[in-house]
């Protein structure tokens, strides 16, 4: 071989050539490795997040236009806030098998806030895959009503049982409880679509007063799902100032030109951080009691590895195209003398 290289001039190169080669190459290496980081960080599922026994995870799982609340319980518990559309309900199933992995294929808490497809199609279709303890909604959701222990609770506000003759009337929107999630200091709020008249019910509530109470509202750290994806007919100035949340997270598509810009001003003008999970995908907190974390995944892709060799064997070709077919000329007819010599 070293012979045939020899003879037909392999081994002369141009400078310029294995100059511009190995440039190239140490660009792919740096694209590739920072590329590839990046991806993994932003797009990946990764390893950055895992849940931690004795912790709450609260995950904002995107569904485009739709809600869907996944939360890990300090005492090992799932419980899963509406489902989103059925559109994206195999993204849903999948981010609970991978992600959250629950034992035994138990959710144990399914709650449905409203009956609207955004909301409850994907719960529905949950319930038929996985094993589900208990199942609330408006009918048996009621003012007050508290799952938990003595490490954290669930609690359910502006609730009251009521049946439903039109899931498709705007009023639906009201039947939407207001949940809090205590756990330590932190409070995270999840309304659903509630609009401005369960905001109120709320906020004049005993339970609710309690929470905020104003010798210890210094103390917490509220986490709020801005109510019906950022419309205006939810997240009313009396709802903000008595909650006064630290972090507004909206759950939204690019639909019905949500969020409504007077939202998010007066969000704003509380100086709370907006996270959105059409910009940052699934948004994830964990928190320890003391410390919270946050997390974001995009749905996970394929691995970049084959990506990078096929860009490496594409430059390879183009700064030694001529050699390489040069070569493949002479060792295809070296080797049919071959066969010649051999007959």
């Amino acid at each position: 071989m070293m012979n045939f290289l020899k003879e037909n001039k392999f081994l002369v190169f141009s400078p310029f050539r294995i100059i511009l080669f190995c440039g190239l190459c140490g660009v792919l290496v740096f694209v590739g490795v920072m590329g590839q980081s990046l991806w993994w960080f932003y797009f990946g599922e990764g390893n950055t997040y895992v849940y931690r026994k004795g912790n709450l995870a609260v995950h904002f799982v995107d569904v485009g236009h739709g809600d869907c609340t996944v939360v890990q319980l300090p005492d090992g518990k799932v419980a899963v806030i509406d489902g989103g559309h059925e559109y994206y309900y195999p993204r849903v199933k999948r981010y609970i098998r991978e992600r959250i992995k629950p034992k035994n294929n138990r959710i144990d808490y399914v709650i449905n806030t409203h009956p609207h497809d955004d909301h409850l199609a994907g719960l529905l279709l949950l319930m038929e895959d996985f094993r589900v303890g208990k199942f609330f909604d408006h009918e048996n959701i009621t003012e007050g009503m508290v799952i938990g222990n003595n490490s954290y609770r669930i609690q359910f506000h502006a609730a009251k049982i009521r049946e439903v003759d039109n899931i498709d009337d705007q009023y639906v929107n009201e039947y939407s409880p207001i949940i809090t999630i205590e756990y330590a200091s932190q409070v995270f709020i999840i309304t659903g679509d509630a609009g401005h008249e369960t905001e109120r019910v709320f906020i004049e509530s005993a339970a609710a007063q309690e929470i905020f109470d104003a010798n210890r509202v210094d103390e917490l750290t509220v986490y709020l799902q801005v109510g019906h994806h950022g419309s205006r007919s939810s997240t009313g100035i009396p709802f903000l100032n008595f909650v006064n949340p630290d972090v507004a997270i909206i759950s939204l598509g690019f639909l019905y030109n949500h969020p409504h810009a007077e939202v998010i001003r007066n969000i704003k003008d509380r100086d709370a951080q907006i996270l959105m999970t059409r910009d940052a995908g699934n948004i994830v907190f964990r928190c320890d009691g003391d410390r919270i974390k946050v997390f974001f995944s995009f749905d996970n892709p394929a691995d970049l590895v084959y990506v990078w060799i096929v860009i490496f064997f594409a430059l390879l070709f183009l700064c030694f195209n001529n050699y390489i077919v040069k070569f493949y000329r002479l060792w295809s007819r070296k080797s049919v003398d071959t066969i010649y010599c051999i007959v």
